[in-house]
């Protein structure tokens, strides 16, 4: 099984990434470092989502869509794979890792009702991908001291659920 495994990482796993395993517990541990990319944001930010206090499926969809490696509906039909890159949600726009987790009418709903939402309008007003405004609020570092907790823990715990719940 464990064979299989590492087969199956090697494929996925680009030849940038460096996958460690804990074959001590024969768990699989998903902690990615970049080895080629050496500048200083770069592992800057790596360094600081994995000391976020997160579950690790959620570092994991982070990792992953700051690395534009999710599965939304417009990456799915560049790939050809679903034949329409459009929101399921709300039908406004294509459906990429911006969209899914800033400018959906989920999403503003969501944010709105913790109290964040003018926080994120303020990040999105520079026309940038949504793997650069998440880069971006991981290395600020910030925190919501009205409901204590960090800021980055906090949108992407609500972008996991906004993807989860699609």
């Amino acid at each position: 099984m464990i064979a299989l495994l590492d087969t199956i990482i090697e494929t996925v796993c680009s030849q940038s990434d460096q996958l460690i395993m804990s074959n001590e517990k024969k768990k699989f541990g998903a902690r990615m470092a970049t080895m080629q990319d050496s500048g200083t944001s770069n592992c800057r930010i790596w360094k600081n989502l994995w000391k976020l206090d997160l579950p690790g499926k959620i570092n994991f969809f982070a990792w992953r869509a700051i690395k534009e490696m999710m599965s939304c509906n417009a990456i799915l039909a560049n790939r050809h794979i679903v034949p329409n890159g459009g929101c399921a949600v709300c039908q406004n726009g294509a459906e990429n890792i911006k969209h899914l987790i800033f400018t959906c009418d989920r999403a503003k709903a969501v944010w709105r009702s913790i109290g964040i939402c003018e926080k994120i309008r303020y990040l999105m007003e520079a026309d940038q991908s949504g793997s650069v405004v998440l880069e971006e609020i991981i290395n600020r570092g910030e925190q919501i001291y009205d409901l204590n907790v960090g800021f980055a823990e906090l949108l992407l715990t609500g972008g996991w659920y906004l993807w989860w719940e699609r």
